[in-house]
């Protein structure tokens, strides 16, 4: 089952009251492990308890995209080498285990509204970073990556958050590049 976030592809003119049609180059959209036990998918927000993955994998030089936390609880988000990504099993070991890159830890109450941000860049090192925005708290780094990688999510204990593939919120992100839909 595939979900996609949203798409900004319509506008409406306000000087002649027509809708134009704009192709745009269309953000990333989730994918949904249908194992996950009970994960709520609602335009660009999870929660509920599961995973999910980006539906493209990272392919550009420099990637990055945002969350930001909604409601507090566990919460997992990084990259996954496409062979752990068939199963979706061990994302709960998300940081722990080749091919999963990435955080999965609690936030409390205090981080609702907080944004992180996950960046990719295959040219520079670390080649994954991840960091609170407001606080410029580095979360999780990763040297080395390999292979083909899919942006992940992990929602339990209540958590909710926000995903942002584009328009972002953090303060760091003026210099960075969209993740974009590959085919």
């Amino acid at each position: 089952m595939i979900h996609t976030l949203f798409c900004d592809c319509f506008k409406h003119r306000r000087d002649t009251g027509e809708i134009e049609i704009e192709i745009l180059a269309i953000p990333p959209g989730l994918s949904l492990d249908t194992k996950s036990q009970s994960l709520n998918v609602r335009r660009n927000k999870l929660s509920g308890e599961g995973h999910i993955l980006g539906d493209s994998s990272i392919e550009q030089d420099s990637s990055y995209w945002e969350i930001k936390v909604l409601k507090e609880g566990k919460i997992g988000l990084g990259i996954v080498w496409h062979e752990k990504a068939k199963t979706l099993e061990n994302l709960s070991n998300l940081g722990s285990e080749d091919g999963l890159w990435g955080s999965l830890r609690n936030y409390s109450a205090e981080s609702v509204n907080s944004v992180i941000g996950v960046s990719v860049n295959y040219s520079a090192l670390p080649m994954l970073r991840i960091v609170e925005e407001e606080s410029n708290e580095v979360i999780y780094e990763a040297m080395r990556i390999r292979g083909t990688v899919f942006p992940c999510f992990v929602v339990e204990s209540g958590a909710e958050i926000q995903i942002f593939f584009e328009k972002f919120e953090g303060k760091n992100s003026a210099n960075q590049k969209p993740l974009l839909r590959t085919k």
